[in-house]
């Protein structure tokens, strides 16, 4: 019981942190997975102080416990009249409650577990970023924000990725920064090997076997142990593989869950995979089904159009216009957006409505 003592004086009594889209439950015990720096704990802990009750925080990582103890856990749980308890870095644990109180277990992936509702974190939106900015700039509101703040802001979000403490620190730091979440993505060498590959192919259409051949040419590694681990990375929310529309076998697109990762395994300076990565990650957080075209970038069934990833807009080349209107009759859509980093334009080519948007507008009114 001393050691849950302990514990319980070292639970946060204040945490200031800003809201994210994601809700969690009052009532239903939770697995909160995700990859790395995504604000798993920070969720969890402004969620169990917002309920106003004695709960308790435990990392099961931390160093000084040697042994999890669950039935001791329960015991003082029961005695202290707990409502919540959150147990961070329960990768591998089974964690079954058999009580009233609720229970967040935090994991990087899905956790085999009965009785818990699963809820994945990524990185921050663009939506949340704002939200950030909101307490930096003394708890303005985004409908406060000077038109012109917001692509400065933009430029942030851009530079930073999703991980919005990078913006208060010096490049150096932030190089470090991106390396260490990188080191927390893959514990081994041979993990590493693999990450790494993937992330340095972001936005490149390729086969899961192409990427095995990739990194076998460079350190010695199983079939097997390369499948497993990739599986690993997609349940976590670490890597996206989107499939080509109608074409179920052929090569996916590789996305990752931060934009930013790119630019820390690869000096060759790809903006445009970087920015293709971040529209799709602002689709992915909607909840749309994505395709990609080799025509007209992403397909989105569900909001029928079609959305381009072009950094600098291309509504002055008449050649690609037609290519995107033949391609949008094709697709059976009269719409297609392209999003860019500043240009705002609109032109009908063919019976077919072709926008231009800068990425803020863009992902704002999504």
């Amino acid at each position: 019981m001393e050691i849950f003592e302990q514990l319980l004086s070292e639970t946060p009594k204040k945490f200031s942190f800003f809201e994210r889209k994601v809700f969690l439950p009052r009532n239903k015990n939770i697995n909160l997975f995700g990859p790395p720096s995504s604000g798993k704990t920070s969720l969890a802990l402004l969620h169990a102080l917002e309920k106003k009750e004695p709960f308790l925080y435990m990392d099961l990582c931390d160093y000084r416990i040697e042994k999890f103890d669950k039935d001791g856990l329960f015991a003082f749980a029961k005695e202290k009249k707990l409502s919540t308890i959150v147990l961070d870095n329960a990768d591998g644990e089974v964690i079954e409650n058999h009580t009233d109180i609720q229970f967040i277990v935090i994991s990087k992936t899905p956790l085999d577990a009965g009785g818990y509702e699963q809820i994945s974190l990524g990185g921050l939106d663009f939506e949340e970023y704002l939200s950030f900015y909101e307490r930096v700039y003394h708890g303005k509101r985004e409908s406060e924000f000077e038109e012109e703040r917001i692509p400065h802001i933009f430029a942030s979000f851009l530079k930073d990725g999703s991980n919005p403490r990078l913006g208060v620190v010096n490049e150096l730091e932030k190089r470090r920064a991106l390396s260490d979440i990188i080191k927390k993505i893959a514990t081994t060498k041979t993990e590493e090997a693999i990450a790494v590959e993937f992330l340095r192919k972001t936005a490149t259409k390729l086969s899961l076997l192409q990427v095995f051949t990739l990194v076998k040419s460079k350190t010695k590694i199983s079939k097997d142990f390369f499948y497993s681990y990739t599986t690993k990375l997609q349940n976590s929310g670490v890597l996206f593989f989107v499939e080509k529309l109608h074409q179920k076998n052929s090569s996916k697109k590789i996305y990752s869950y931060d934009f930013a990762l790119k630019t820390a395994v690869d000096f060759k300076k790809d903006f445009s995979a970087v920015f293709e990565n971040m529209v799709f990650l602002e689709l992915n957080s909607r909840g749309y089904e994505i395709y990609y075209t080799d025509e007209a970038g992403f397909f989105v069934p569900e909001l029928e159009k079609a959305v381009v990833a072009k950094a600098f807009a291309i509504t002055d080349d008449e050649k690609k216009l037609a290519k995107l209107s033949k391609k949008a009759w094709e697709l059976g859509i009269r719409e297609v957006e392209i999003v860019t980093v500043n240009k705002e334009d609109e032109k009908i080519v063919d019976g077919v409505r072709i926008q231009s948007l800068p990425f803020w507008q863009w992902a704002l009114s999504l």
